[in-house]
């Protein structure tokens, strides 16, 4: 993210505050969830519909990021500890053919 990018989300939070910026991301993330449920449900080609909405998805996330202080370290030493407990058991069933 370039200096001008990270300075116009500084500025939405000073100025607009931590609630506008959350309320901002939920609904981001309601919008790429929309779009995705219609490449699935209805075979629909919206892939830059959905590249849109990731980014804008992607662009909140840096807002939550700066609001609770989340370091990029912090969040994938998170991830990479996470991540194995939550799928490996379940892969391992997939792979043996099992249904949950």
């Amino acid at each position: 993210m370039n200096e001008r990018t990270k300075q116009i989300i500084a500025d939405i939070q000073k100025y607009k505050g931590e609630n506008f910026v959350i309320l901002c991301a939920v609904e981001e993330m309601a919008e790429l969830s929309k779009e995705l449920l219609k490449n699935i449900n209805r075979g629909k080609d919206n892939r830059d519909d959905i590249v849109e909405e990731v980014a804008d998805v992607l662009v909140c996330l840096e807002y939550i990021k700066i609001i609770y202080g989340i370091s990029d370290a912090y969040l994938y030493e998170f991830i990479n500890e996470k991540m194995p407990k939550k799928w490996s058991a379940k892969i391992e069933k997939w792979k043996a053919g099992q249904k949950e």
